[in-house]
């Protein structure tokens, strides 16, 4: 959200910059490795980095005077959810002489700390009076006296958690990186928001699906005419991928609920077999379940890499797992579970899919950029993360899904794992309480597996061979 500021000209956003296709860009032309927390936003950057970044965006950085000033007339604007860095800079020569960044002497009060009045500032935007103790309604500042003579600091507006109140921090090394600061945006003129077909769309499924009408879910999604949506058209490329996967969910759901398996291209236990050859690179994509494989998380991964494949055919997708259990390997074979552990686990640098979960150990948020999960996610993500999330009999089903709508489909030996994995995670009992489209996916895949499909009974007999009962306590069957 924005507002107009008639005496700096400029927009001014409540919210700091978030990341798209557009930042990323322009911090790899500046040779800048950006982070970003779970709702998107720029942090952790340096201030020399801010400012290059927001130069080269085309946005404007607030000055000390320019934001004290539009403080004192729009006081939303310090937030007490992130801090923020001013473009000022500040350095101490050894005689403890104060230079700006125009190489200006620049006298500023000390205040280590010290509070003050937000309207009793100069027109310079700093404090006029330093008062000693905190009292309610004052602002904290801090001054760069302190600092070692040549180290260059950034001015920056911030809040402090503790008191619960503001401050203007001129004291902060300009190097610093911390999660909560970043940069604001103030731009002379709005973008307008190009809108993607499929986003309305996917709102209004949303809120139809949270209804739970199986006859209304089934209207309005065999109604849309997904086919003819020009997918991935948003101006934000980093934004194309989740309107793609949405796209893939909501035209699987519609094959299925029409039965209409017409001109899908078949996979094979060969492409399966393909994917887990491949070499990780710096750019490949990984899948990954949680951390006590069960057969969901496991065969999930393999399909939803295998997916990944096939449709984005300039990514490198590997499935991982940390280990292979007895039961899941009689599902998928020796030969395929050999293959998975072989894949090296993942690097910081490499971007990750999450199946069968919502949270990875040891992960940056910046690393995720896609969740399929049948469990409820109350963690927050970034807008561009592709999230698939309804309650389902298992992920293996979502993603049997996506692979349908991605416009493929499986032969009977796939569908077979796909199918047993599927029914070790659905408990039998709430199988006639999940959706209709759960339902028919599952008799899709036991129709194409044929016989090969073994039972619920037949398939816990494979964990007997388990004794050990931390083995078993983290077991995800029941």
């Amino acid at each position: 959200m924005a507002f107009y500021d008639e005496t700096l000209g400029l927009y001014i956003y409540t919210t700091p910059l978030t990341v798209s296709s557009q930042v990323l860009e322009a911090a790899d032309e500046l040779g800048i490795t950006l982070k970003w927390d779970s709702k998107g936003y720029v942090c952790r950057i340096s201030h020399e980095a801010a400012m290059g970044l927001s130069k080269k965006l085309g946005l404007e950085t607030l000055s000390v005077s320019q934001f004290m000033d539009l403080a004192s007339r729009r006081p939303e604007v310090a937030s007490p959810n992130f801090a923020e860095w001013l473009s000022d800079t500040y350095t101490i020569d050894s005689n403890g002489v104060c230079y700006d960044h125009s190489g200006d002497i620049v006298d500023l009060p000390r205040g280590r700390p010290g509070w003050f009045l937000l309207e009793d500032v100069n027109k310079e935007g700093y404090p006029i009076k330093i008062n000693d103790q905190n009292s309610l309604g004052l602002w904290k500042y801090w001054s760069p006296n302190i600092i070692d003579p040549g180290v260059k600091c950034g001015a920056m507006r911030s809040f402090v958690t503790s008191s619960g109140t503001c401050s203007l921090d001129l004291g902060i090394p300009a190097d610093a990186r911390h999660l909560m600061v970043m940069i604001r945006g103030c731009y002379p003129a709005l973008k307008a928001k190009d809108v993607s077909p499929i986003e309305s769309i996917w709102n209004d499924y949303l809120s139809v699906t949270g209804r739970k009408d199986e006859a209304e879910i089934r209207r309005f999604i065999t109604s849309q005419n997904i086919e003819s949506l020009a997918l991935g058209s948003n101006f934000n490329k980093l934004l194309n991928e989740r309107d793609q996967e949405r796209g893939f969910d909501l035209l699987g759901k519609k094959r299925i609920l029409l039965g209409n398996y017409e001109g899908l291209q078949t996979i094979t236990i060969s492409d399966i077999h393909e994917i887990l050859s491949g070499k990780p690179a710096k750019s490949t994509t990984y899948v990954v379940g949680h951390e006590h494989p069960d057969a969901d998380s496991v065969v999930s991964s393999i399909f939803e890499a295998l997916r990944r494949n096939l449709i984005y055919s300039d990514q490198n997708c590997l499935p991982w797992a940390p280990s292979i259990p007895h039961e899941i390997l009689s599902i998928i074979s020796p030969k395929i579970a050999g293959m998975m552990l072989k894949v090296p686990e993942c690097s910081e640098y490499h971007r990750l899919t999450l199946v069968d979960c919502h949270h990875c150990d040891g992960v940056n948020d910046s690393q995720i950029k896609g969740v399929i999960d049948h469990h409820r996610v109350t963690k927050q993500f970034p807008a561009y993360v592709a999230l698939s999330n309804e309650s389902s009999w298992s992920t293996t089903l979502q993603i049997y899904i996506k692979i349908i709508g991605s416009g493929f489909d499986l032969d009977p030996e796939t569908s077979r794992i796909l199918a047993e994995a599927t029914l070790l995670e659905a408990e039998p009992q709430l199988m006639t309480r999940r959706p209709k489209i759960d339902r028919l996916a599952l008799e899709r895949l036991k129709t194409v597996a044929g016989p090969s499909v073994r039972d619920y009974g037949a398939l816990l007999n494979l964990m007997m061979v388990e004794t050990g009962p931390s083995a078993l306590f983290y077991k995800d069957y029941r």
